[in-house]
């Protein structure tokens, strides 16, 4: 669009996707994201005492390396409930991912010592494969009391991810020809509860990055220990840049500085699918005062310079919402020559602007509206003109017909041809048109 002025920066949009951590072939002390390292089964410090390289995932426990800032883990109390036939009748516990659970013994009565069939099986669980039972033996019965052990095994990949912050599966025990039944609950933490209190745009990351858990989560492009080495920016501009991540001054409040120092237009504000990521996300009320003031001063409705059109104001219009159940038309208003003026604006598909005016400075009123009908207000005018015209001219055949003279009697009246030829004079008579022009004839004719 012709006369900007706005400094132009080259937007990086980025954009965040989730891809499953292969936990077989990678080494856990290279992972830095806590959910990632309980996912493969390893075991979260916040604050490692290794100053070199802060190894703040490992597969197993070292107090000498995380002295007392291991992440707690979403836990559920163990519950343990005798029953009358098989004892414990029900058993919940955590387990921790690729490592196997403790063994749970089942006591229940058998006659003859003899060993009884049972019968394990999962009966719910939010992850449909990567589980085992690995232990369900059965121990020799002593007075007719028999045990069977059972102990399970969820695999390196059993939480996926987009797990939440953990799943579960329930086991059901069943002996052979003893009434009732055992449930076990296991509940496998897959998330670290320190992930929900990232600190967003964290000045720890140089405002680069979240603060979560102990380390830096960089944005795109960004790398370091705090975020502090810079993308990579094979486009960047000569031109102007933004400079500062805390502030949303550069991108015209509509935006923040991002990566290469380009600005990141928001996508949640009102009128925001108009904001111009390559014009430091300029929104259409500062394009159009910026650009076409002398438009919005003196053009009453029509084209006016390339791409902008002032519509008549239409009430329906005004409140048009697009596939988004976004309003398409935003509210602006410029102050010229001391009269602030208030319009709508909007942008169409063919990147045509179009203004609707609330108000204007040239002399032109508001305009009355209602449905999809605009009145201006010469016409209201016009229309009250002719009413009061009307008006007057009934007011004036009134007032001649109460002072009309009254008419002569008929016996005053010669009859002799026609009313015409009487002697008295007859108020209320007119002459006959004693020539006139036909417009279908060419000649005159005479009566």
């Amino acid at each position: 669009m012709a006369g900007y002025v706005f400094y132009f920066v080259l937007v990086a949009c980025s954009l965040q996707q989730v891809f499953a951590i292969d936990c077989f072939n990678v080494n856990l002390e290279t992972v830095m994201n806590c959910d990632d390292c309980i996912r493969c089964g390893g075991y979260w410090c916040n604050k490692p005492r290794e100053k070199d390289h802060e190894v703040h995932c490992s597969a197993r426990l070292n107090d000498n390396w995380c002295p007392g800032h291991t992440e707690a883990l979403p836990t559920i109390p163990e519950e343990t409930m005798d029953g009358d036939t098989i004892t414990p009748n029900y058993r919940a516990l955590t387990i921790k991912v690729n490592k196997p659970s403790t063994r749970i013994p089942f006591i229940y009565s058998y006659p003859n010592n003899s060993h009884p069939k049972v019968d394990i099986t999962v009966i719910n669980s939010t992850q449909s494969t990567n589980f085992e039972i690995i232990e369900r033996n059965t121990d020799h019965c002593i007075h007719e009391k028999c045990t069977t052990h059972v102990s399970i095994k969820t695999e390196a990949d059993f939480c996926s991810a987009n797990s939440g912050k953990y799943e579960f599966l329930n086991v059901k025990v069943k002996v052979e020809n003893v009434t009732g039944e055992a449930r076990i609950k296991y509940h496998v933490p897959c998330a670290c509860k320190c992930s929900d209190n990232a600190e967003k745009d964290s000045k720890i990351c140089g405002g680069k990055g979240d603060y979560a858990c102990g380390v830096c989560k960089c944005h795109k492009g960004w790398s370091g220990k705090y975020c502090d080495v810079p993308p990579v920016c094979d486009n960047r501009r000569g031109d102007l840049q933004c400079t500062n991540s805390y502030s949303d001054v550069e991108c015209s409040g509509n935006g923040y500085c991002g990566p290469c120092d380009a600005c990141i237009c928001f996508d949640d504000r009102e009128g925001s699918q108009y904001f111009q990521k390559d014009n430091a996300c300029a929104d259409l009320c500062m394009i159009i005062n910026y650009n076409y003031e002398l438009c919005l001063h003196d053009k009453p409705e029509g084209k006016c310079q390339d791409h902008l059109n002032i519509d008549p104001y239409n009430k329906t219009r005004a409140s048009e919402t697009d596939e988004m159940n976004r309003k398409v038309w935003v509210q602006c208003q410029d102050l010229l020559d001391g009269c602030n003026i208030k319009y709508l604006a909007m942008r169409d598909a063919n990147d045509e602007l179009h203004v609707m005016k609330i108000n204007s400075c040239n002399g032109v009123q508001d305009s009355f509206v209602t449905g999809n009908v605009n009145i201006t207000l010469p016409t209201v005018l016009g229309v009250i003109a002719i009413v009061a015209a009307a008006t007057a001219v009934a007011g004036y055949m009134v007032w001649k017909a109460k002072n009309a003279p009254v008419p002569l009697a008929a016996s005053h009246y010669q009859e002799l041809e026609g009313p015409e030829n009487s002697a008295g004079i007859n108020p209320l008579y007119k002459a006959p048109t004693s020539s006139y022009n036909n417009p279908l004839w060419k000649g005159a004719a005479k009566v």
